[in-house]
């Protein structure tokens, strides 16, 4: 939309909860982004309460109430001109480079391909807390983008699941693999790529193995203490060594751990009485021991 107010606001409902805290978010809300150079990144956050989150694209807002609309064609689902080639449906983060504009309403993470310089949008995220499945509160994000002409940069990918759920008791391992291949639609030099994890905690071990595209490994065996209704959301950040800009890619992985439920079996057994002693016998299916 053109020049205009700036609003924002946060809702808390406290008839519902006590005691909260504010979701911490990865991110600063601006960056810089370059034409045809794929944006992999996650503007999500986590709640150190364990509360849980989810994301959805709204409309700025420019009073309390009222929203301002972007100019056609764009929308808050498409609030920039990005890659999306005729005959291939969209959106598809998936692939590289990606199609279309992507929001995962879970982890908050953004991907798309931007395509026209010096284009400059406001992305409104609206950020919902929820414990124990009842909304408890609301923020918006503000996020400004701008984009600048293409440095010869690839972007660069981060390849791990995107769902694990483990008992606790039960040992999780699974790999973080980086690549900076050639892209066949825009070119670009190659570089090595710098693996870390973002957001660390204790509990789960990380592994780094060097090369050219470092990669890494997450090993967890989680207790019953580890059990909870909310996943843990675990963010990884390759960064390459292209000179000026360090171009950094996220990907979360989301991990659900479930307590064991422990039922006693139920056993029968036949009673009866010889003068003064009483006879009890296992009658159960299956004997237990």
């Amino acid at each position: 939309g053109s020049q205009g107010n700036f609003y924002t606001e946060a809702s808390v409902y406290n008839n519902v909860v006590g005691d909260n805290n504010s979701p911490f978010f990865y991110e600063m809300p601006f960056t810089k982004l370059h034409v045809n150079r794929a944006l992999r990144r996650n503007f999500g956050g986590f709640d150190i309460d364990g509360d849980s989150l989810s994301f959805e694209l709204e409309d700025p807002l420019t009073n309390a109430g009222i929203t301002t609309q972007y100019n056609s064609p764009y929308s808050k689902f498409k609030p920039l001109t990005v890659f999306e080639p005729t005959g291939v449906t969209s959106p598809n983060p998936n692939l590289n480079p990606p199609v279309g504009f992507h929001l995962n309403n879970q982890t908050g993470a953004l991907t798309f391909t931007p395509v026209t310089q010096s284009e400059v949008t406001v992305i409104s995220l609206v950020v919902s807390e929820f414990r124990k499945g009842i909304l408890i509160g609301k923020i918006r994000r503000e996020m400004q983008f701008w984009i600048d002409i293409l440095d010869n940069n690839i972007a660069h990918t981060v390849s791990a699941p995107e769902d694990f759920c483990v008992l606790a008791g039960d040992t999780l391992n699974f790999s973080v693999l980086c690549s900076d291949a050639a892209d066949t639609v825009f070119g670009g030099s190659v570089d090595s790529l710098f693996l870390t994890w973002d957001n660390a905690f204790v509990g789960p071990s990380f592994s780094v193995t060097s090369g050219l595209y470092e990669s890494g490994t997450i090993h967890w065996d989680p207790s019953s203490n580890d059990a909870r209704d909310e996943p843990y959301m675990l963010t990884f950040r390759a960064t390459d060594n292209s000179c000026p800009y360090n171009l950094a890619v996220q990907k979360t992985v989301r991990i659900k751990v479930v307590d064991r439920i422990y039922v006693a079996p139920k056993a029968r057994f036949s009673w009866s009485q010889k003068g003064d002693t009483s006879i009890f016998s296992n009658t159960t299916d299956v004997a237990l021991s």
